[in-house]
């Protein structure tokens, strides 16, 4: 199995692959298996849940906490739906971003339609939740795999 290249932080994409955060790995989702399971401290994820349904993003989730040790630390970043719309419908951002709304995905999450989602896991705990700009949500969880 594979290990991170230099950090035991990866961030996780689909497509996105220009806003890594310093001190993370860049590491295709579709190539996780290749990762040790409970070896990563963090994963950084952005969008990555709107490319699949509601029915799929328990077992998405399950496959990101599967790789991060206990009390290590998933980061959730992506649109809110609601709050997107609402910037767009009062002019507060253009109409050139809409390709945010678009681009192969399959569903796009409200920040709290998201957090009931991640309730339901028994290994998540919501450390914090908050708006980034307006529309853009970001969520810190820890990971306890002893419950």
């Amino acid at each position: 199995m594979k290990s991170p290249k230099t950090h035991n932080k990866l961030f996780v994409s689909n497509y996105d692959t220009s806003n890594v955060p310093t001190g993370y790995d860049l590491y295709h989702y579709e190539k996780l298996s290749e990762i040790n399971d409970k070896s990563l401290d963090e994963i950084f994820i952005s969008d990555i849940l709107d490319y699949y349904t509601d029915n799929n993003i328990p077992a998405v989730l399950s496959s990101l906490i599967a790789k991060i040790k206990h009390s290590g630390k998933l980061h959730i970043q992506s649109i809110d739906l609601e709050q997107f719309c609402f910037y767009l419908s009062n002019k507060v951002i253009s109409t050139d971003k809409k390709y945010l709304l678009f681009n192969n995905k399959n569903n796009i999450q409200t920040l709290a339609s998201l957090c009931n989602i991640l309730l339901q896991n028994r290994y998540l705990q919501i450390i914090s939740r908050k708006y980034l700009n307006g529309f853009e949500y970001y969520i810190e969880l820890q990971i306890n795999h002893e419950k």
